[in-house]
């Protein structure tokens, strides 16, 4: 951007720029003043670059430091107390000037202002004498201050002229007083003024050169009875701004104290002005700065047409003469209906202008070149009605500018014609205005190398079949494409800043290397795929370089029955930044999907998937493994393929997977038919996601690495197994890991507590520093057996329960629970088939399921309640190895006095001591002591560890010989 502006402020014949520097101080009273980068101060480096760009292009330079008041609403900088605080002490505004003052020594800059339009501080001086005489010290160049308008030159007393080289003033005075003057009007005021201004120059200091530091008009009518207002703004009017311009260099010109003017403004970093605003650039008001700056620049004749139809007949013009090189070539009226107009050959020309709300519709044939003169071009004011339609070849001699300022509906700028370099160097053609525009030939390099800029709030299509190598930036505004070549050779790169967008069409396949930043005009995006028809696959293969947040987006319709409407980015996707986000966005209600094939896509931060699908293509690891996955259904119904993650048959790890909460939950699935994917999440922060994980048409499978927490809040689906290696795997709901297995090798998996039915898993496996933490909550483990009598691997889970049992301080690797205590509750477990259960805590369990209860001590069949039935069993069992089932309570695989103490620690609450002495008794075992009616202490027979036990058992239970294998057989990992 700064280059374009450069360039065409360098063929406006402009020799010299002023750079505003803004910092600020928070009040009129306050005494210290420092930049603020978060409104519009820049900083160092940038100011140090836009003087060099100035330099490397023979501009010379002013560094204008200003002030600004950052929470002071009602005052302006104009009533700035100031005072010896003020101008001296730290961080105060002297401080400020003499760094200032540093660095236009550094640069070599031109000229210095110490202040700008500071009314009130301007009659303290001795403090501005003391501050110029330590710039002096600093910087050997000229300085200079800007005091505000006023009458009758100036708005404040100032009497330290002599300590200036030059006398600087912001010319904003008011001219004739009255909308839409007449030339002669504007003329005759600003004659008035700068009598004024001289006469008063002459009374404080005769000997300086006086400079307008800034004077300004905007394009509105009235825009001349207060030029400093930006709030007057009336009806556009580019003429008005345009002859106030002439009247003040006119006036001024000739005088010989007058030194030249700074026209405010010209806003480097702006590419799209308001259109009602102070810049020229493109509007009337340009061609009064070439005619005053460029040699032989000629405001040139209106085509009358009164001859015939041929550009050269000097009878179609009102001067007589056909406008040539330098000189402008005016369409104000009906051209006495020669609307189609044959050039006849080359014809140099500066600029094409249309203007008047009476022009019509013109052509210009093909046949012959229109040469374009170094900061030449076409502008249409908003005035304009009509589509003004160029057929011919056009060669670009420099910059140019083809500006449309008109909205008007169906209003256009047509290039048909070829565009090219007429010579050699770079001839950057800049499109620009809120009006729209087609450029329909071919654009190529010619003679030199061609670039394109696009400026302004209009569209401009680009359907050429082009081969300039220079690069397009899109600044602002909407540029469509509808060729594969639109943008060139490939040579130069395209850039799409914040704020614009670059379109291209369905069915088309482009290879530009694109860097893109923000979400478009209308937020819709800074690359998007049309939705127009006929709809088919759509490729970007070349590379996409992110600058912030950036968002591409398939707006295009895609056919549920037969959805290819496929946008493949092909390229790799790199830039961004750790707090920046990629959207990948599917807007159609019917959305587009997007194919991901680039193998090194590097990008930093978020990716966000809103409303569509995205096909991963690229092979193990497309995404970047550093990138978070935000997903977002936009609220479509379930049937709809929107806020989806499709793993296609590729393992992908990301940093993490959330969700935009809507009513309708996203999904991550593997869609490619008999295939295997794996979604890592390597997360270090916290990610919640309530989505579904779902197997596709494939089959999924989830592994959790990385030290932070990752929640899954809703069912899921997937079969693939689930597998921790490191952080904490919470879970809160039953079917949050699908119906597949667990593994957890490292860290936690975590069931949030009182799930409302038991968790139902393939496979169970913990290992190494593992730990399962149940919480609360029961466990069906339906496991596959090895083979006829295999009735699962309960060993391995008594050991891994055990592990975390910990000698009762549940702290262990292994499958534990955070809630449990070292006497009262535990986790017991068994097998439905020898407890006979076919359903267990809202679950159906079959003859190879493995269930695991949060229950209490000594609650062997699981029902909840430590009764008879459960002293009965470990009588049963006693003095041997057993399980849980049979009364081995502390996972020691043996039966004996302490699984007993625990027990009795949780026997029926509304029975008494004496009741469980008496089945003590009756069952042959010692006798223990319970005092009542608390049940914190039993006091057991030291006797008892050699007692005997009669053989009695419930008529439900049974006992099993098998042989149980040695390792757990179960699908996925």
């Amino acid at each position: 951007m700064l280059d374009q502006q450069l360039e065409n402020l360098v063929a406006m014949g402009v020799d010299s720029v002023a750079l505003n520097v803004w910092w600020f101080q928070d009040n009129i009273n306050s005494t210290q003043v420092a930049p603020n980068f978060n409104r519009y101060s820049s900083t160092d480096a940038t100011l140090r670059q836009v003087i060099d760009a100035a330099h490397a292009r023979g501009l010379a330079v002013q560094l204008r430091p200003l002030v600004d008041l950052a929470n002071d609403p009602t005052h302006w900088r104009g009533q700035i107390v100031g005072g010896d605080a003020w101008f001296n002490a730290p961080g105060g505004y002297g401080d400020y000037i003499r760094h200032m003052a540093d660095i236009a020594q550094e640069k070599n800059v031109a000229m210095l202002s110490v202040g700008v339009e500071l009314e009130a501080v301007a009659s303290q001086e001795a403090n501005w004498r003391n501050l110029i005489a330590s710039l002096r010290s600093r910087y050997s160049g000229p300085l200079t201050y800007a005091a505000n308008w006023g009458n009758p030159a100036i708005g404040s007393t100032i009497n330290w002229w002599d300590a200036v080289d030059y006398i600087g003033i912001d010319a904003y005075h008011p001219l004739t007083g009255k909308n839409n003057p007449t030339q002669a009007e504007l003329d005759a005021a600003w004659a008035n003024r700068a009598s004024l201004i001289e006469s008063w120059r002459n009374s404080v200091a005769p000997d300086k050169t006086v400079l307008f530091t800034e004077v300004g008009y905007m394009n509105y009518d009235g825009a001349n009875r207060m030029p400093w207002s930006f709030d007057a703004a009336a009806g556009n009017d580019q003429l008005e701004q345009a002859q106030a311009y002439a009247a003040m260099l006119s006036q001024n010109m000739p005088r010989a104290w007058f030194g030249g003017a700074y026209w405010w403004a010209w806003d480097i970093g702006n590419p799209n002005p308001s259109p009602i605003g102070y810049e020229t650039m493109g509007k009337l008001a340009y061609d009064v700065m070439g005619a005053h700056y460029v040699p032989g620049y000629t405001p040139g004749p209106t085509w009358t047409g009164a001859a015939d139809n041929l550009w050269t007949s000097g009878g179609n013009w009102s001067s007589g003469l056909a406008p040539g090189t330098l000189t402008t070539a005016n369409f104000s009226g009906p051209g006495s209906g020669s609307t189609s107009i044959i050039l006849g050959g080359n014809v140099p020309n500066m600029r094409l202008i249309f203007d008047g709300a009476t022009t019509p519709a013109y052509t210009l044939a093909p046949g012959g070149t229109l040469t374009v003169n170094s900061g030449g071009g076409i502008t249409i004011t908003n005035t304009v009605t009509t589509t003004q339609t160029l057929n011919c070849a056009i060669a670009l001699e420099g910059p140019a500018i083809f500006a449309n300022g008109s909205t008007a509906p169906n209003q256009r700028l047509v290039i048909n014609g070829p565009i090219s370099a007429a010579n050699a160097g770079l001839k950057r053609l800049s499109l620009f205005g809120g009006g729209s525009g087609q450029l329909n030939g071919t654009i190529s390099d010619g003679a030199g190398t061609v670039a394109v800029w696009k400026g302004g709030g209009g569209s401009w299509t680009i359907s050429g079949n082009n081969t300039y190598s220079g690069p397009t930036d899109i600044c602002w505004g909407t540029v469509v494409i509808t060729s594969n070549t639109a943008l060139g050779s490939g040579a130069g790169s395209t850039t799409v800043l914040n704020g614009a967008s670059l379109v291209i069409n369905p069915g088309m396949s482009v290879n530009e290397t694109l860097q893109i930043s923000g979400s478009g005009v209308g937020g819709q995006g800074a690359l998007q795929r049309a939705d127009v028809a006929p709809y088919g696959p759509t490729t970007w293969n070349g590379d996409i370089v992110l600058s912030g947040d950036a968002e591409i987006h398939n707006r295009a319709y895609n056919n549920p029955g037969n959805p290819i409407g496929v946008w493949t980015l092909g390229g790799n996707i790199s830039g961004g930044s750790p707090d920046t986000t990629l959207n990948l966005r599917s807007g159609n209600s019917n959305p587009g999907f997007f194919r991901i094939t680039g193998t090194n896509n590097t990008y930093l931060g978020r990716t966000l998937i809103s409303g569509g699908k995205v096909i991963l293509a690229g092979g193990d690891d497309t995404l970047p493994v550093t990138t978070t996955v935000v997903l977002d259904t936009y609220d479509r119904g379930s049937n709809v393929e929107a806020g989806v993650l499709d793993l296609n048959g590729t393992d992908q790890t990301i940093a993490g997977l959330t969700q935009v909460a809507r009513a309708t939950g996203p999904r991550v699935i593997n869609g490619l038919t008999a295939t295997r994917s794996v979604l890592t999440i390597n997360n270090s922060a916290s990610h919640t996601y309530s989505g579904i994980l779902q197997d596709g048409r494939g089959t999924l499978a989830l592994a959790k690495i990385g030290a932070g927490t990752f929640t899954l809040t809703g069912p899921s689906t997937f079969s693939g197994g689930t597998r921790v290696a490191g952080g904490t795997l919470l879970l809160t709901d039953a079917d949050a890991i699908g119906n597949g297995s667990l593994e957890v090798a490292a860290g936690k998996a975590v069931f949030a507590a009182s799930l409302p039915k038991a968790p139902k898993l393939k496979g169970l496996v913990v290992s190494g520093s593992g730990r399962i933490d149940l919480t609360n909550n029961d466990l069906v483990i339906d496991y596959s057996p090895l083979g006829p009598g295999d009735l699962g691997p309960i060993d391995e889970l008594r050991g891994m329960i055990g592990g975390a049992y910990n000698f009762g301080d549940w702290n262990g690797a292994g499958i534990g629970s955070s809630v449990a205590t070292p006497s009262a509750f535990a986790l017991g477990y068994g097998e439905a088939l020898l407890l006979g259960l076919t359903s267990f805590s809202g679950q159906t369990v079959d003859q190879t399921s493995l269930l695991i209860r949060y229950t209490r001590f000594g609650d062997s069949d699981l029902d909840g309640q430590v009764d008879l039935d459960d002293l009965y069993a470990l009588a049963m069992h006693w003095q041997t190895s057993d399980y849980w089932t049979g009364g081995d309570f502390n996972y020691d695989r043996f039966v004996d006095v302490r699984d007993l103490y625990l027990l009795a620690m949780n026997w029926q609450q509304s029975s008494s001591a004496a009741a469980l002495a008496e089945a003590l008794a009756s069952m042959g075992l010692p006798s223990v002591s319970v005092p009542e009616p608390g049940w914190g202490m039993i006091a057991i027979a030291e006797t008892m560890a050699g007692a005997g036990v009669r053989s009695r058992r419930r008529s439900t239970s049974r006992r099993i010989a098998r042989s149980r294998p040695k390792a757990w057989v179960w699908h996925g990992w």
